[in-house]
């Protein structure tokens, strides 16, 4: 659409309140068809079902505060006034609804974005509220909120809980997160309105979270390289996977290639690919993961584990756009987005000799950082109820909430292993429950400390975000790595480590058995047998 177009588009004429939409380049302005006369505008209309309008809307506007009809449900004057009052000067137009049947009908015939029922806390039943509603985004207004009832609140996926009296800025805020949320689950595209299976729906209710989703919209119409940064465990691929469903790509493969498990004399071979015999054992011609990829994503996943040799290879695919198999003279052309994630910093990495700073250059052209756990709590019990849904399918189980204590478990736990962490105490907790309520979460012990994988740098260890009995844990992990090693580099031998790190060989000998360290059998130092005297 070329600038100064104007595009008029209008309802079929069974949908209430029917409107035309216009645009020029931007939308302009909203006004009800009867209000309009085509005449010597040249105008185009387009025939639109109502069930077509939230999507509609949606492309228009995009992801920004574009104007939404909002079905709002409350016997309770006041609020009614206020909330119209608010959303109407958020360029938000408000339908009133009479119940759960108007509910319902406005999701089926999508004619509402969102709505806002108010309930009394006694009688509200959340399982009829969410069924009614199909799907539609809510907001739910109670005269008292507890911990309790925001607990079977969220069992049912509703998590704008709002307490009266409301606040407009509160109010704004769970509009924005809800349409947020549902924009990002079902965007559609100029090229594919129809969403694939391959579609990643992603929870954003913390701030730093809704940045996430406000850059992958703008990120999903271009084709440049993309890095993505955050902790282990944190969902940096399904960030990728999510902004791989809502671009333009959404229909094309989307490849993973583990940096991890590329040495260097693999990387070339499981990256580009190789020929009929290139090496001993290449008895046919492999297609690596450039060429797999094809014009869809190629997502590199630990990118900061790329050996030195593999960076530069991949910084002349990034630079030039082509490459070679291994052992062939054809120059191939890659056509794929690269994505890339890594969870340490390339940045100290590129300054003590260890990634190219060219590449790094190449490959952050845009960068998503995903916050951990830890720091978006707003995340937390939607993440929890969104990943029980994921394991109920894979698991034929239909779970439905967690008890009171697993919910106290949920709220007080570190998860220093991040969505990883919970998602794995949420399959542990499952097996053998009688019910659909998990009573309790099995949690592991600290993955950090099980793996023996800590702050990876002494400012990261004393400037983490630990409580203190699990700071006094990292600090024995440390201890106790440091003794393997220690170890380790004299062969078992206690007396030259002892000499070494300057201990007696007594206290090393303790703190060797304090850590449950065994020495090797034969490097332990047993008094021989003294020789019988002959005479």
């Amino acid at each position: 659409m070329f600038p100064g177009t104007v595009i008029g588009i209008e309802l079929s004429s069974n949908a209430a309140g029917s409107e035309a939409m216009f645009l020029k380049g931007r939308v302009v302005r909203i006004i009800k068809t009867s209000e309009y006369t085509s005449a010597g505008m040249g105008v185009e209309f387009f025939q639109i079902p109502p069930r077509e309008l939230s999507r509609l809307r949606k492309l228009v506007w995009g992801s920004g505060n574009y104007s939404a009809t909002v079905l709002l449900a409350t016997e309770d004057s006041k609020l009614d006034s206020m909330i119209c009052a608010v959303l109407a000067e958020k360029r938000h137009r408000v339908n009133k609804a009479r119940g759960l049947r108007d509910l319902t009908s406005a999701s089926r015939e999508g004619i509402a974005d969102i709505a806002i029922f108010d309930v009394s806390s006694k009688k509200v039943d959340f399982r009829v509220l969410k069924s009614a509603s199909m799907g539609l985004p809510l907001v739910v207004v109670c005269d008292k909120l507890t911990p309790d009832l925001r607990a079977r609140a969220a069992s049912q996926g509703l998590f704008e809980l709002l307490e009266k009296p409301v606040a407009a800025n509160e109010l704004l805020s769970a509009i924005d997160r809800e349409l947020q949320a549902r924009s990002l689950r079902r965007q559609p595209t100029p090229t594919d309105a129809t969403p694939t299976k391959d579609e990643i729906s992603l929870v954003a209710r913390s701030k730093s979270m809704q940045q996430v989703v406000k850059q992958l919209m703008g990120l999903a119409q271009v084709p440049h390289p993309v890095l993505i940064t955050g902790e282990t465990g944190v969902g940096k691929e399904v960030v990728a996977r999510a902004l791989h469903a809502i671009g333009q790509r959404r229909d094309r493969r989307f490849e993973v290639a583990d940096c991890t498990l590329m040495d260097k004399n693999l990387m070339a071979s499981m990256l580009f690919g190789h020929e009929k015999g290139a090496y001993t054992g290449a008895d046919s011609r492999y297609d690596g993961h450039v060429k797999q990829a094809g014009d869809g994503i190629l997502f590199l996943d630990e990118i900061g584990e790329l050996s030195m040799e593999g960076q530069a290879k991949l910084l002349r695919l990034l630079e030039s756009g082509t490459y070679r198999r291994l052992g062939g003279n054809e120059d191939l052309y890659c056509k794929a987005r690269i994505l890339a994630a890594t969870n340490r910093d390339l940045r100290t990495m590129v300054q003590r000799g260890e990634f190219r700073e060219d590449l790094l250059y190449r490959l952050q052209v845009h960068t998503v950082y995903v916050a951990p756990l830890r720091e978006r709590p707003e995340d937390l019990i939607p993440l929890t109820y969104h990943l029980l849904d994921e394991l109920n399918k894979e698991c034929s189980t239909e779970f439905t909430g967690l008890s009171p204590e697993a919910m106290r478990q949920l709220n007080t736990h570190q998860w220093t292993g991040n969505v990883r962490e919970l998602r794995n105490a949420l399959a542990a907790s499952i097996l053998g429950v009688d019910g659909d309520v998990i009573p309790s979460l099995k949690i592991a012990d600290d993955p950090k400390l099980s793996n023996g994988i800590g702050p990876k740098s002494l400012e990261d260890f004393i400037t983490a975000d630990y409580s203190w009995d699990d700071f006094v844990k990292l600090s024995k992990n440390a201890e106790r790595q440091y003794l393997l090693k220690l170890l380790k580099r004299f062969d078992g031998v206690i007396n030259q480590a002892a000499k070494f790190c300057g201990l007696s060989r007594q206290n090393l000998s303790k703190k060797l058995i304090e850590h449950k360290i065994k020495t090797p059998a034969a490097k332990t130092t047993k008094p021989r047998p003294r020789k019988k005297k002959t005479k």
